[in-house]
């Protein structure tokens, strides 16, 4: 064999392994490397003791065993061009009132006869709200119909990308100032219909510290109007590359007196707690599986179990609705 075609089958072979090489780390999905996790920081309010207890069984208890955490790359804030542009798609045609808030740096307020929003551009939140709720006719909405305006008023009026966004879930609210959720099948009984959103990167929501509220959400009147919204936008969102195991049942349970209450009946626990000896039990009834913001500047995102219980109050004969956050990760 001669040396020049000696030289073109090493240069053919170092093609063909390149090539290899290349499309197995584009097929590979996106995602980045968490060597070690802490605790989530889930805030204890009460302070207190009390028996937590479960009527859970196995089958009620359907969970992966291993998940990702996800892996948050902020977005840099919104420019003031971008903030007057999405005020404009949602009919705010003045220029705004510009304030440095303590928390969150520079703010765009925007002010209409009808309407107000506030812009925070470093963190890329909007909240929107009407001046007053109106009088409206109840047009009988379908869950498919309120989830649709909910979505456009997202997409059209606050500019969210719609590949971004996905459903979580309909809540039934008594009105628009309370924090209190109607029961589920009470859609007569409700003033205001709330659609929460997630972003579209796991099937598992994102939530928050406050149960109800996910990163975007909108609230529609019974005529089909939007009445308020609010936004994070979280910036870009990978699943780690590294797997984190999910507690067992059996861990679950000897870990419930870990879980913090975060609301009590329709009040969230971070501005009300009912005082000392006030909660003598909490019955957990069901369980699901979100990922926790505990902040907008979260950059790991990681599984809490969301428990929902019974609490029982002293003095009191009915119980009260309770949502509890549990870490899921097992050996943390």
């Amino acid at each position: 064999m001669t040396r020049k075609k000696k030289i073109i089958i090493v240069l053919t072979l170092a093609l063909i392994i390149g090539g290899i090489i290349f499309l197995a780390k584009g097929s590979k999905k996106p995602s980045e490397e968490v060597k070690h996790l802490k605790k989530p920081n889930i805030p204890d309010f009460t302070k207190e003791s009390y028996p937590i207890e479960s009527s859970l069984n196995q089958s009620d208890f359907s969970f992966p065993k291993e998940m990702p955490v996800l892996i948050v790359k902020p977005k840099p804030g919104f420019l003031p061009d971008e903030a007057k542009s999405i005020a404009k798609s949602s009919g705010f045609d003045r220029e705004p009132k510009i304030t440095q808030d303590i928390n969150r740096s520079t703010t765009y307020i925007f002010n209409t006869d009808k309407a107000s929003m506030v812009i925070y551009l470093r963190d890329r939140i909007i909240d929107y709200t009407l001046n007053i709720e109106p009088e409206v006719v109840n047009k009988q909405l379908s869950p498919d119909a309120i989830e649709n305006i909910a979505k456009d008023f997202l997409i059209k009026s606050l500019q969210l990308p719609e590949e971004q966004i996905q459903f979580f879930n309909l809540l039934f609210l008594l009105d628009t100032e309370s924090e209190e959720v109607a029961p589920l099948d009470s859609q007569e009984d409700a003033r205001v219909y709330q659609v929460n959103f997630s972003p579209k990167i796991s099937n598992r929501p994102i939530i928050t510290l406050d149960p109800k509220n996910t990163p975007y959400s909108v609230q529609i009147l019974r005529d089909g109007t939007p009445f308020a919204a609010h936004t994070t936008d979280l910036g870009e969102i990978k699943e780690s590359f590294e797997i984190y195991k999910i507690m067992s049942f059996s861990e679950f349970n000897s870990s419930l007196p870990n879980a913090k209450l975060i609301t009590l009946g329709d009040s969230n626990l971070s501005s009300y707690f009912p005082g000392k000896g006030g909660i003598q039990k909490l019955l957990v009834n069901q369980v699901d599986l979100a990922y926790f913001m505990d902040a907008p500047q979260s950059e790991i995102f990681q599984p809490i179990f969301l428990l929902t219980a019974d609490a029982i109050l002293t003095g009191e004969s009915e119980t009260k609705k309770a949502i509890l956050y549990l870490p899921a990760v097992s050996g943390i």
